[in-house]
């Protein structure tokens, strides 16, 4: 059973003057308010016992008054506050919600200005307090006070949380009013205190000398429980009888019960935590004990949803060519978008910092600032990547949004799985051995080879090609729209076209499906973000690469040899190379196994030479010399036509 300690107050036949008048603007913020006048206060050192216990829960003694308001609040969970009476005007109290601009010194000596969120207590002319969360310092206790009146209330917790979260001062009141006290036991508390004071400082309490508003009173609050549900669910035959015993022993009133249900009254200390009937069956659970349940499996059983391994397919891929995975926070700050994008950017409601107010619509500025941080600290050769959420409004633009559909969920928020990697300094460290009488440029040890655009976009490559996305129906070319992270003229679009079969069964042809983007990071963004070399990255689409993926296929080994043949196409430079590569494959037939670019040459100004490796293979029976120029005379025709295309003999 619960020891209650004790709170006997004597108080002097005398009967208290000039009491204080108490108003509560709102009692949805406050619903009671108490102030207890106790006069000829002797501060000094409190009793060494009140001390140890003071220090062993971590808190620093300072004198009698403020340490035996500390130790109720331990005791009771309620905080207390005491003014000095002579330092207060007028006899009154009020509380009320500041006014904007209002300030305060508060005991910690710092001045903070006020909001109508933030909840005070006044005298007659000044703020004396922020309610909740921590007193005024031009009213508390000094080493020459003599008579106080002493503060037992009780705050809305969100009022206070509010209030905390705004001024961004949090201390021990705040941190119990946050979490709600106990109405009843408000009187309690100040009665105990009054008890210590009166014991350990000679204080004395005239009659009267307790002044509230509002009410400290709580409606009784009923919660059945049937006895056939904790049969249900635990398994234990119970009777009323003994569910009486169990709730009276936790302080319940047991106000009905029959061979069917028991109805208990929730004591005021448990209405945060007890309101349903499964809140009384597990205090059942606890006390009749976890170890007098039976072991059974469950009734009915549902079967597991079946793991993503894409997440897990996308790591260990990056991670085997080179790349490390990057933690970084979902919180970026909002100057790193630019003004078309800060229109839809989520914003995070009280941000911590100024560098977490948004929910980040892209991975890679959190790379950059990884990069960044790395090179900083010598670490030259950077090779990361994150898998992670991007967070945008519904109906924001992106590079991906035509092939979304956006699952918001009554938020007004979409998040998408994206997979992005950043990579920069050299691709591997060799030393190069030459000779005085060497013609060529003698070459120093230790030279890198640097990475390029081609290399990011082969780890790209080779990402979906292990993720089993057929790379003939992968195309790269220039984006729609500018990217912003980007080199405007070192960058492409990622896309996959649609799979025959699906548009089949659709009765109707697919768009693209923008994976999303890889290239040359902005020189302006390397530049701003201090980044002493170039840097490449991509990022791509998860949700949305997933419906890109083939089958697992087997098939037998092809026992008929492969030809492969070199095309060389001479092309005005504004032509795009997936134009090109989109014409070989439909021209070429189903005898195309692989279509492999190259090398690209700047002929001129206007013009490029591209080099492709053609593979031609037939299951069934071996090709023959002229079938394979058969096809690709028609290739070369084809490019002619349609695109003016040239050769070389």
């Amino acid at each position: 059973p619960l020891r209650l300690p004790e709170w006997r107050t004597e108080q002097s036949r005398e009967k208290a003057e000039n009491a204080f008048a108490i108003d509560i603007e709102s009692s949805d913020d406050c619903p009671y308010f108490s102030i207890r006048v106790i006069e000829n206060v002797r501060i000094g050192p409190s009793p060494h016992w009140l001390k140890q216990r003071l220090q062993a829960l971590g808190m620093r003694p300072v004198n009698n008054v403020v340490d035996i308001t500390n130790f109720v609040m331990l005791e009771f969970g309620q905080p207390l506050h005491a003014y000095d009476i002579k330092k207060l005007s007028g006899r009154s109290f009020a509380v009320r919600r500041a006014r904007d601009g209002e300030k305060i010194v508060a005991i910690d000596g710092k001045v903070r200005e006020l909001s109508n969120e933030i909840l005070v207590i006044t005298d007659e002319n000044n703020l004396v307090g922020i309610a909740g969360i921590m007193g005024g310092k031009d009213s508390e206790i000094s080493d020459d006070t003599r008579d106080i009146a002493l503060e037992a209330a009780c705050f809305t917790p969100s009022r206070v949380r509010r209030g905390s979260r705004l001024l961004g001062l949090s201390s021990d009141s705040s941190l119990r009013f946050e979490r709600g006290v106990d109405l009843q036991a408000v009187k309690n508390a100040s009665d105990r205190a009054t008890y210590l004071l009166c014991k350990y400082a000679g204080a004395a309490v005239r009659i009267g000398a307790l002044h509230d508003a509002g009410s400290a009173q709580l409606a009784p609050m009923l919660v059945s429980m049937r006895l056939n549900q904790v049969r249900r669910l635990l398994d234990v035959e119970l009777t009323s009888e003994q569910a009486a015993r169990y709730f009276t022993s936790l302080g319940f009133e047991v106000s009905e019960k029959n061979s069917s249900a028991v109805t208990v009254s929730v004591p005021s200390f448990r209405r945060g935590d007890v309101a349903r009937e499964i809140d009384l069956i597990e205090e059942i659970c606890r006390l009749h004990g976890y170890d007098n349940l039976h072991e059974k499996m469950p009734d009915q059983t549902v079967c597991p949803k079946r793991p993503d391994r894409l997440a897990l397919e996308v790591r260990q891929v990056l991670a085997a060519q080179g790349l490390c995975e990057a933690w970084i926070s979902s919180l970026r700050s909002a100057q790193e978008f630019n003004q078309n994008e800060s229109d839809w950017l989520v914003r995070v409601l009280n941000p911590l910092s100024s560098d977490h107010q948004v929910l980040r619509q892209s991975l890679i500025p959190g790379l950059i600032a990884a990069i960044n941080y790395n090179q900083d600290r010598g670490n030259k050769d950077a090779w990361l990547f994150e898998i992670g959420r991007v967070y945008r409004l519904a109906g924001a633009p992106s590079a991906s949004s035509d092939n979304h559909k956006d699952d918001v969920h009554g938020t007004g928020v979409v998040e998408n799985l994206h997979a992005a990697g950043i990579i920069s300094g050299s691709h591997i460290r060799q030393v190069v051995q030459s000779r005085k009488d060497d013609d060529a440029v003698t070459q120093q040890p230790g030279m890198h080879e640097f990475v390029d655009f081609y290399r990011i976009k082969g780890i790209v490559e080779n990402l979906l090609e292990a993720l089993r996305v057929p790379l003939n129906r992968i195309r790269f070319f220039k984006p729609e729209q500018a990217a912003s992270l980007f080199h405007p003229y070192r960058v492409a679009q990622v896309a996959c076209v649609p799979d025959a079969a699906d548009n089949s069964k659709n009765g109707k042809a697919e768009k693209l499906i923008k994976l999303g983007i890889v290239g040359e990071l902005h020189p302006f963004l390397l530049q701003d973000k201090q980044l002493r070399q170039p840097a490449f990255g991509f990022e791509l689409d998860l949700e949305l690469l997933s419906r890109c993926r083939a089958q697992h296929a087997f098939s037998d080994i092809a026992i008929t040899p492969v030809l492969a043949r070199d095309l060389t196409v001479d092309l005005p430079i504004n032509i795009d190379q997936a134009v090109v590569r989109s014409l070989i494959e439909a021209q070429a037939g189903k005898l195309l196994v692989e279509l492999e670019l190259v090398s690209i040459y700047q002929l001129d100004e206007l013009n490029r030479s591209l080099s492709y490796r053609l593979t031609f293979q037939d299951r069934e029976k071996t090709l023959t010399n002229d079938e394979v120029e058969e096809r690709l005379a028609i290739v070369r025709k084809a490019l002619a036509d349609s695109l003016g295309a040239q050769f070389r003999a």
